[in-house]
């Protein structure tokens, strides 16, 4: 035992004591379970595949759909210019007739008064 490792005559010695169907065992054993690894190892490889290619294209949708409401935010933005411009234009318009109704009014009134002999006259918008 002089000059021997004193971990590998250890080792010899508790390799000595195992009986060859023990070492069978185990070998078989690892077998099994590489036969069950390999496949496992390999599904769960192709999952964070597929679960890396979702995520990607989530975050293109995500991209997509920004665009898309960026993109209708505009287009409204444009129809509410429009309606308010046709709100103004509505309410200029009534004003105008508004004025012309109160005008006339004016008129007959001035040449009502005018007919009764009043000279006054009333001041027009």
């Amino acid at each position: 035992m002089e000059g021997e490792d004193p971990g590998q005559s250890s080792t010899q010695g508790l390799g000595a004591q195992w009986p060859s169907w023990m070492d069978d065992m185990m070998t078989e054993l690892s077998q099994q379970m590489e036969s069950v690894l390999q496949p496992t190892h390999c599904m769960v490889s192709d999952i964070s595949r597929r679960l890396t290619a979702l995520e990607q294209k989530v975050t293109d949708m995500d991209v997509g759909w920004k665009k898309e409401v960026a993109a209708l935010k505009e287009v409204l933005k444009g129809v509410a210019i429009v309606f308010k411009r046709m709100e103004v234009t509505e309410s200029q318009t009534v004003e105008e007739k508004w004025k012309n109704k109160v005008n006339e009014r004016f008129e007959h009134e001035e040449k009502r008064r005018a007919d009764f002999g009043h000279p006054i006259s009333l001041n027009r918008l």
